[in-house]
């Protein structure tokens, strides 16, 4: 027995079944960053292909049903016209798509799922394929395959330590709570001004002036006056809004974020996903993530304002779930 364990590899490449290929790799960079340079066309570009490749893209719309349509040039001058038809976007956690070899008219080459998950400060990408038969999995496999998904993930490491050179350091923030109410009520609460009003803003601010229209394209904006205590410090009437990407009932909410610079606050436009699931006891789980922040400190800041507001909803959704019930 060795005297210490041998030194794990940051990817392996495994074949799970008779037409199936999985590709797993860890990345030393946040999972949002990841994910983005994954579904950024600029970016996307720079990276994807095995060794040698280059590619060109004529079109990438990230969403279910959208399409990225490009081009692979070979090393030996070969174009290899492809296209990918999005299936799946949860960011950023996972994607689903099929694989078209020419144009999405013809059957899918193979479909992937795509997850991307937070471990230890990293990030872990697992890449499945799924072919749809032996015989062309096979083939795949002989035409190098498995030596092209892992020099394509090793451009991909390549590609986003560049970016970190590049870029400045940013910061996300995930919250998770569980809420004593049934998840149609917590979703209520987030989804209609009538309701979000009374709970929006921490312990010591009231909302004195909340409008939003709740699906794809629509806009929110709300106004947060200070009636309390909050840090030792007077605030002014502090503006925030944004747009709502992804409405999906009772389970999602994708919309943006930005204060309008009242009271020194960051008016750099933040991404928050919200995610609302069952749980035993007709309880709801939320899972809150918010990004990017420029620094720690005004994610903490998120972060404290954040719960105080989860904490007054709490209260809400307690309090007035026969009503909310009612609509």
């Amino acid at each position: 027995m060795p005297a210490t364990a041998p030194a794990r590899t940051n990817h392996q490449a495994t074949v799970p079944g008779s037409r199936e290929l999985t590709f797993t790799r860890d990345f030393n960079a946040p999972r949002d960053l990841v994910f983005r340079l994954w579904t950024d066309a600029e970016h996307i570009s720079n990276w994807w292909g095995p060794n040698g490749f280059t590619t060109t893209t004529y079109r990438m719309d990230v969403r279910p049903g959208g399409l990225w349509r490009f081009t692979m040039h070979g090393p030996d001058g070969t174009d290899y016209a492809n296209s990918i038809v999005y299936r799946e976007i949860v960011e950023p956690e996972y994607m689903t798509y099929d694989h078209y070899a020419g144009d999405e008219t013809a059957p899918p080459h193979f479909h992937a799922t795509v997850t991307f998950t937070s471990t230890e400060g990293k990030t872990r990408v697992t890449l499945n394929l799924l072919f749809p038969s032996e015989e062309e999995f096979n083939i795949a496999r002989a035409h190098g395959a498995i030596e092209g998904g892992q020099q394509t993930l090793a451009r991909f490491e390549q590609q986003l330590a560049r970016s970190l050179a590049a870029e400045p350091v940013l910061y996300d923030l995930s919250i998770t709570r569980v809420f004593d109410a049934p998840r149609a009520l917590v979703y209520e609460a987030f989804s209609n001004p009538e309701h979000s009003k009374k709970w929006m803003g921490p312990r010591g601010f009231t909302a004195t002036h909340f409008e939003q229209d709740a699906r794809p394209g629509g806009t929110w904006r709300a106004c947060l006056h200070q009636t309390g205590e909050w840090g030792g410090q007077t605030y002014p009437d502090l503006w925030q809004g944004g747009v709502f990407k992804e409405i999906v009932p009772p389970e999602r909410i994708v919309y943006t974020f930005a204060w309008e610079g009242q009271g020194g606050q960051s008016t750099r436009e933040t991404l928050i996903t919200l995610r609302f699931t069952e749980v035993e006891g007709n309880r709801t789980r939320m899972d809150f993530h918010q990004a990017f922040f420029d620094s720690l400190g005004e994610r903490d800041g998120h972060n404290t304002g954040w719960n105080s507001s989860f904490d007054r909803l709490n209260d809400y959704v307690k309090e007035n779930s026969r009503q909310l019930a009612t609509l």
